[in-house]
């Protein structure tokens, strides 16, 4: 998968740190395309590489509704506002417990 999608994030289109490592946003994380909690298999044909922040980005995405002209890469939040997004670690959860 990683030599498939040459390194490149499919959801941002931005390359993916090799030497990063989670919870770093800008770390690999899968992708399904198709969600498991959806239906999706858990096969090769149903993932893509993803950056951590943009894989949670989108599962958030799909659990509230937001489109995906929501995805912002992580490198431009740092640059331009001089943070980034929380990291999995501080998202809210889904059954509401923080």
């Amino acid at each position: 998968m990683f030599e498939r999608d040459r390194w490149q994030c499919q959801l941002c289109s931005f390359a993916v740190d090799q030497a990063a490592e989670w919870p770093d946003p800008l770390s690999a994380a899968i992708d399904h395309v198709v969600p498991i909690a959806a239906g999706g298999p858990d096969t090769l044909s149903n993932v893509q590489l993803a950056h951590q922040g943009c894989n949670w980005r989108k599962s958030s995405r799909d659990s509230i509704g937001i489109g995906p002209d929501e995805f912002i890469h992580p490198v431009v939040v740092t640059r331009f506002l001089g943070k980034s997004e929380p990291g999995p670690e501080e998202a809210p959860t889904r059954h509401g417990g923080g």
